[in-house]
């Protein structure tokens, strides 16, 4: 199931315009954040929200890379909580 889902990351400005019916976090208080909130991450399953159009779109691989740089600090929630 995880293995096919996508994640984009948005800066702390594009985060306003996220459609939570569209994604699978639930609202911004759960939205996880960097080390300094500057860049969240929405996951989806299935097409690209129209929404996130333009975005570059990384695989679970990519992102659990990306939560193990010092950015994120490794984020323990992990890209799929």
């Amino acid at each position: 199931m995880w293995e096919n889902r996508k994640y984009v990351l948005l800066t702390a400005d594009e985060a306003s315009g996220i459609d939570y019916s569209k994604v699978l976090i639930t609202n911004a208080d759960t939205l996880p954040w960097n080390q300094a909130e500057t860049v969240c991450y929405v996951k989806y399953d299935g097409n690209k929200p129209q929404f996130l159009s333009g975005k570059d779109v990384l695989s679970r691989v990519e992102m659990l890379e990306e939560l193990e740089t010092s950015e994120w600090a490794g984020d323990p929630s992990g890209p799929d909580e």
